[in-house]
């Protein structure tokens, strides 16, 4: 049987990350940065290791991206997508264009920290929200080459009810479907290889894409709606890791 990879959550964020000018004596760097204020904040060595963080300033390719060793059950992938941002914004003005993810799920299935009622409290959030901040998103959800990444795909039509079925207004779905054969090679070709396969079982097998509203262009609300998706992929008996892909259509710059 093969051996799953140890968790890993990856994010690398993709767009136009314009930077301020160096201080003298030269500026910080991505990984410095993320260190200290996962630090300041309590989360660093409680919600996870650190691995690495980094910056791509070839046009095109990331802007930033970071990858942390989550401790515990529960994948911290809010406060991790929160201090990804804060460190981006010490560093630039960033346009988000997409964001790939690494999702760990537990294997067999389950729920992926029991954290549904966590995150319909969360919701409250983003109840301040301008109604015209609210924007379409697709996000394509691949799993690995493992036998139980077929899992995924027969999960789509159970996935939309259960996403439907809790009051809140961060997420409006409208549609999950199966993903077209060739998605996994469009998105590198748009934004470049996907995490080392190492680290996630890859490359990509099987996937579905799931449509719908989000209450802003955000990484508040992408870390948000990836919990959420993967709560809802693990209730379906989903394992992961999974390899998630969030663009918008006219997002604004963050």
């Amino acid at each position: 049987m093969t051996s799953r990879p140890d968790p890993t959550l990856f994010a690398a964020l993709h767009g136009e990350l314009a930077p301020y000018p160096a201080p003298p004596g030269g500026g910080a760097d991505a990984y410095g940065l993320f260190l200290a204020r996962s630090s300041a904040l309590g989360w660093l060595d409680t919600l996870w290791g650190m691995n690495d963080a980094g910056r791509d300033p070839a046009p095109g390719s990331r802007a930033a991206w970071f990858q942390v060793a989550p401790l515990g059950g529960a994948v911290p992938v809010q406060p991790f997508l929160a201090c990804a941002g804060e460190v981006v914004a010490r560093l630039g003005t960033l346009r988000l264009d997409a964001l790939r993810l690494l999702l760990p799920l537990p294997e067999g299935g389950g729920p992926a920290g029991g954290a549904v009622m966590g995150l319909l409290q969360e919701a409250g959030w983003f109840a301040g929200a301008a109604e015209d901040a609210a924007v379409p998103v697709r996000v394509t959800l691949d799993s690995g080459a493992a036998a139980d990444g077929a899992a995924l795909p027969g999960a789509g039509p159970a996935l939309l009810p259960w996403l439907r079925g809790f009051k809140q207004t961060v997420f409006d779905c409208a549609s999950v479907t199966a993903g077209e054969p060739d998605e996994a090679g469009a998105a590198e070709a748009a934004y470049g290889p996907a995490p080392v396969d190492a680290l996630w079982g890859g490359p990509a097998r099987h996937r579905i894409v799931v449509t719908g509203g989000l209450a802003e262009w955000s990484l508040d609300a992408l870390g948000w709606l990836a919990a959420f998706l993967a709560e809802g992929c693990a209730a379906q008996g989903v394992s992961g890791p999974l390899l998630l892909t969030a663009t918008a259509s006219g997002a604004p710059r963050t």
